[in-house]
């Protein structure tokens, strides 16, 4: 009859009771500061027992990976610095001078389009009428 073991993780999970072949699944999950017990109430060393020493290994050092420091502007696309005007690619002047609706300059700028894609219809930017403001009663 194999022997049953009790296992707790230097975070303070408990498994158990397995056999060494069913604890073997958690190599990885034990580390070298796991302690151990045969009855589940009596916890030594992990160490202490030579038939678990091949399971418990030293805890991986996760290294943090920093990134190279990033360019000071933003991160955008380069279809969006170009449909804003943004980085030396100003967007390209309006065609008419006239809106549809016939007021003048109301018509938002011309965008570029990737190669490929269809041009929509023209945005049209809201007329702000001047004058006092009107108060609802």
């Amino acid at each position: 009859m194999e022997r049953n073991y009790w296992v707790r993780t230097e975070h303070g999970r408990i498994w158990g009771p397995y056999t060494i072949s069913a604890l073997e699944r958690l190599r990885g999950q034990l580390t070298e500061k796991c302690e151990a017990s045969t009855d589940g109430k009596e916890w030594h060393p992990g160490a202490d027992f030579p038939e678990l020493r091949s399971l418990l290994v030293p805890a991986r050092k996760i290294e943090r990976q920093t990134a190279a420091p990033a360019a000071a502007g933003p991160r955008i696309s380069k279809a969006m610095a170009e449909a804003f005007g943004i980085g030396g690619t100003p967007a390209a002047p309006s065609d008419s001078s006239q809106a549809p609706d016939g007021a003048a300059g109301a018509t938002a700028p011309a965008t570029k389009t990737a190669p490929g894609v269809a041009k929509g219809p023209p945005v049209i930017a809201p007329v702000i009428a001047k004058g006092p403001p009107v108060v609802a009663k």
